[in-house]
């Protein structure tokens, strides 16, 4: 029954965020345009923008409880993702370019998602981060998660550069409607993709990387939206990077990410949590070095000091005197 309950409200709640998301975020790129700070005209769409990565935040968070929701919902996308950006656009250009029919804002947003492989990435943090919260260890060691936090924070800075340019590659191969696939495009998405996995897959072994990426991932999304001179002056000589950019950044993209990982990194957590609270009492005993008699007892009788509440069995025969029965002998009658 859980498993169901998760499934439907991380489908109700993914299917509104995206939706929020492409609506606000694509509004807010075209504001955004000559690299001026956002005015008042973008207090509404950064609200729907808002309420937007929220739905999918809370889409995410499912996970925590169960993975069956997160695990469909990713692979759904990662599918629609990996036929999108490998398929020649005079396949499917169309069908998302007739969108802008029923509300331009989402329809322009829509295109732009999956065109420059923004919805390939999400897809498969959704799936990973379902497999890796459901295989969450109890304890991660001071080892996993130093290991886990640089590698995080490498490979995430890699998979922000890759999708920037190859998406830009990819949605300006379609304007110009050059025809065929943009085969360094795809490669660079799809190299993105993999970092994108190696990062969520440390999910398992410790959270700590995947939130400080996502804490340092939706900060880079914020000031792209709100005031993208801060990052984009810097290399504005380079166009293919900065056009990268603010295709995947000033339309909520990095902001979508960064909160994902963030979201998926606090599940972990949760799930650890979980699972050492139904660790077996005795497990605990062992880790701490108290090895007891009839191999179950307490530390101490009462709990804590001055507590009354029983804690573990108390034994109420005859003291032992130590002395142990010789061979053939029965041992003397409890009373």
């Amino acid at each position: 029954m859980r498993a169901f309950v998760s499934l439907v409200i991380a489908v109700v709640l993914s299917v509104a965020g995206h939706l929020l998301v492409w609506g606000g975020g694509w509004t807010l790129h075209r504001l955004s345009a000559q690299l001026r700070e956002q005015t008042a005209d973008a207090l509404l769409p950064s609200v729907v923008l808002g309420l937007g990565v929220l739905c999918l935040a809370g889409a995410m968070l499912t996970v925590a409880w169960s993975s069956v929701g997160v695990v469909i919902i990713g692979l759904v996308q990662t599918l629609t993702g990996l036929g999108i950006i490998i398929l020649p656009a005079a396949i499917w250009a169309g069908t998302l370019i007739s969108a802008e029919r029923i509300y331009r804002p989402v329809g322009d947003g829509l295109f732009a998602w999956w065109a420059s492989g923004l919805g390939l990435l999400v897809g498969l943090l959704f799936l990973v981060a379902g497999m890796a919260t459901a295989a969450r260890r109890p304890r991660s060691t001071a080892a996993g998660r130093v290991v886990t936090t640089v590698l995080s924070l490498v490979l995430g800075a890699g998979a922000v550069l890759l999708v920037a340019l190859g998406g830009a590659r990819l949605i300006q191969s379609i304007q110009q409607r050059s025809g065929g696939i943009e085969l360094l495009g795809v490669l660079l998405v799809l190299a993105a993709a993999v970092l994108v996995v190696i990062v969520i897959a440390g999910v398992r072994f410790s959270s700590l990387g995947a939130i400080v990426l996502g804490v340092l991932l939706g900060a880079l999304g914020g000031l792209l939206i709100w005031s993208p001179q801060l990052v984009l002056r810097p290399i504005a000589s380079n166009r293919a990077l900065t056009d990268g950019l603010r295709y995947a950044g000033d339309g909520g993209g990095y902001l979508v990410l960064g909160v994902l990982v963030l979201v998926a990194g606090i599940a972990g957590v949760v799930r650890a949590r979980r699972r050492r609270a139904m660790e077996p009492v005795e497990d605990v005993d062992e880790r701490i070095g108290y090895q007891p008699e009839d191999g179950v007892g307490s530390l101490f009788p009462f709990g804590a000091a001055g507590d009354d509440t029983p804690t573990g069995p108390i034994r109420t025969g005859p003291a032992s005197t130590g002395r142990a029965t010789p061979p053939g002998e029965r041992p003397p009658d409890r009373v």
